[in-house]
């Protein structure tokens, strides 16, 4: 499938803008919705954080007012933990519960056969004639060193870069690297394991310095 990524923070790094109590940095949800293709099939729209679901939400409600024929699908911490809140607030098609890449590959193929009802397909919360149902969540991926890196050439790592919007210390350009999957302890204040369970999972080493070593070479 093809795919391409509307970043609002990357596309706007300077901007700052009053948002209620919060303050929004990037685009807004109107230049936000301007920004999609016509051709799009499927929105995707992923929240990490509950306390920024106000906005979030905002943008979905617009993106269905602007594209009512086009499918939305989320993911990420927030809809993870809360499906249910999230899909009776707001116009979401079907949200993909943990874990993305196995879930969404499966759910991307079913929309391309023309078909809009998941069944049982597990990881995935979706509307059957007006009421959600919540499919068993999908097992963990336990081989992780099968999944492909990060598609960052999708992303302008440039604008992150030059407004220092990374993690850590500053001292050149920085990319993230994930080198392990999961967490296994249960604070109270975290949703990790809502979204990854308890279930550790490191990469092969082998493979992380690979990584490390083309992001050097191409950036």
């Amino acid at each position: 499938h093809d795919v391409s990524v509307i970043d609002a923070v990357a596309e706007a790094p300077d901007r700052v803008t009053q948002d209620g109590t919060l303050h929004r940095l990037g685009l807004g949800p109107e230049e936000i919705v301007a920004r999609v293709l016509p051709e799009t099939q499927v929105l995707c729209v992923t929240n990490m954080w509950s306390f920024s679901w106000p906005l979030v939400r905002r943008i979905l409600v617009a993106l269905k007012q602007a594209w009512p024929d086009k499918l939305i699908v989320c993911g990420g911490e927030h809809f993870t933990g809360l499906p249910e809140l999230s899909m009776k607030d707001a116009p979401i098609d079907y949200i993909v519960l943990g874990e993305g890449e196995e879930t969404v590959a499966e759910l991307m193929k079913m929309i391309a056969r023309g078909e809009r009802d998941p069944g049982t397909m597990a990881g995935v919360a979706f509307r059957r004639d007006g009421a959600i149902v919540m499919n068993e969540r999908r097992a963990r991926v336990r081989a992780v060193d099968e999944l492909p890196w990060p598609a960052w050439h999708l992303f302008d790592l440039k604008a992150y870069n030059d407004h220092n919007l990374v993690n850590g210390v500053n001292a050149g350009w920085t990319i993230p690297i994930l080198a392990t999957r999961g967490c296994p302890y249960q604070c109270t204040y975290c949703s990790s394991n809502t979204m990854w369970t308890t279930k550790w999972y490191p990469r092969d080493p082998i493979d992380v310095a690979d990584e490390i070593t083309q992001y050097a070479k191409t950036y």
